[in-house]
């Protein structure tokens, strides 16, 4: 059983991960970029952003340089620390994240062919899974708490 779930979920995330990758270049973005969108709900230092997305922190500073080239995101002090720089989330970001998800959603492969109850039935087995693989703070698109 469990290897049949493991293909299973292997297949959904190729497809989700196709559809991100086309959604987000239909943006001029790349997937890492939209992760920072959707992680900026406040000014947060570089430094966990990269904890966040679970990446380098050289990292992160190619993601900030160019999405604060878009005019998605502002650098600006900590108020404590000069040398810790937030990023911050411009109206700019904030539309462009939301457009980006209204895209995701408006055709999401996961979804295709179930009817409402189904989806229903869906989402609350992937917050329960979410929530007992160890995720805290999975949340969903709409940035809900993954739990049902």
């Amino acid at each position: 059983m469990a290897a049949e779930v493991l293909e299973l979920l292997m297949a959904v995330m190729s497809h989700l991960r196709s559809h991100l990758a086309d959604e987000v270049a239909r943006h001029e973005l790349n997937a890492m970029q939209f992760f920072a969108l959707r992680s900026l709900t406040e000014p947060t230092p570089m430094g966990q952003l990269a904890e966040q997305l679970h990446c380098d922190r050289s990292h992160v500073t190619g993601v900030a340089d160019e999405l604060e080239r878009l005019g998605a995101v502002e650098r600006q002090p900590h108020p404590d620390d000069r040398r810790v720089k937030l990023l911050v989330l411009t109206d700019v970001g904030e539309a462009l994240r939301d457009r980006v998800e209204a895209g995701l959603l408006a055709r999401l492969p996961v979804v295709e062919g179930l009817d409402e109850d189904q989806q229903r039935q869906l989402r609350d087995l992937l917050a329960t899974v979410a929530a007992a693989g160890g995720s805290p703070g999975a949340t969903t698109v709409s940035g809900e708490p993954a739990t049902s």
